[in-house]
């Protein structure tokens, strides 16, 4: 029973972090779009790719990366 309750609670903590994770992703993502596009060019992102570069880690948007939180 405490095994059960131990690991409820990794989840909700997990869940916290992915969750906190996600926003750092999203500032990230909103700071790169204020760039211009040719300093984005020179960085060597493109508009159309910020967002899926700012979630690549994201635990909250990809469940592959969640169960390698999980485990």
């Amino acid at each position: 029973m405490l095994r059960a309750f131990v690991r409820k609670l990794k989840i909700i903590y997990l869940s916290c972090a992915a969750y906190e994770h996600h926003r750092l992703a999203n500032r990230a993502a909103d700071q790169l779009r204020m760039h211009s596009t040719k300093t984005l060019k020179d960085i060597g992102i493109t508009r159309g790719t910020i967002s899926a570069a700012a979630h690549h880690k994201c635990p909250w948007c990809s469940d592959q990366v969640w169960q390698e939180w999980i485990k």
